[in-house]
C-alpha cells in the first residue's frame, strides 16, 4: 500500500516550483498561460515510461495545430493509488473552442479531459505542485522536453 511521505523542506521545494511554474510563461513565452487541462486514464496506467509517452504524442498532436504550443505537467496518483493523472498549464495561440475540441478529440479514446481557462489569481500552480516529491510517481516536466 502506497503512502505519501511529506517532509517540510519538500513544503518549501514544492511553494518555490508553484512560483516557478507562475512565472515561467511570461519569463520564457511573454506572455500568461493560456489553459489549465486535466487529463486521466480509463486504464489503471501507473507507468511514467508509458504515461510520459501518451503525453508526447499528445503534444505532438496538438503541435501540428499551433507550433508554438508549450506547457509544464505534473504527474500524480489518483486518490486510490490505482493509476496516473495529470494537471498541464500551457501556452497556446488555438482559440478556447478549438485547443478545447482538438485535445478532447485525441484523448477521449484514452481518457477524460478537463480544459479551462488560466487565471493567475486562482493559483492553479499550487494545486498541481501539492504531490511534488511525496512518491517517484509525482514528477513533472516541460512539454516541449517530451
Amino acid at each position: 500500500n502506497m503512502r505519501y511521505q511529506n517532509v517540510l523542506k519538500d513544503d518549501k521545494y514544492r511553494w518555490d516550483l508553484g512560483e516557478w511554474f507562475k512565472d515561467y510563461s511570461v519569463n520564457n513565452l511573454n506572455k500568461e498561460w493560456d489553459y489549465i487541462v486535466g487529463l486521466s486514464y480509463k486504464l489503471p496506467i501507473r507507468s511514467e515510461s508509458v504515461s510520459r509517452k501518451k503525453l508526447k504524442q499528445l503534444y505532438n498532436n496538438l503541435k501540428h495545430y499551433d507550433y508554438n504550443l508549450d506547457g509544464i505537467y505534473v504527474s500524480e496518483f489518483d486518490s486510490s493509488f490505482n493509476r496516473l493523472h495529470h494537471q498541464l498549464i500551457v501556452s497556446s495561440s488555438l482559440s478556447e473552442d478549438d485547443f478545447k475540441h482538438r485535445i478532447v478529440r485525441y484523448w477521449k479514446n484514452i481518457g477524460i479531459v478537463d480544459v479551462g481557462k488560466y487565471d493567475k489569481e486562482m493559483e492553479y500552480v499550487f494545486y498541481m505542485t501539492k504531490h511534488i516529491n511525496k512518491t517517484k510517481f509525482n514528477n513533472w516536466d516541460i512539454l516541449s522536453n517530451l
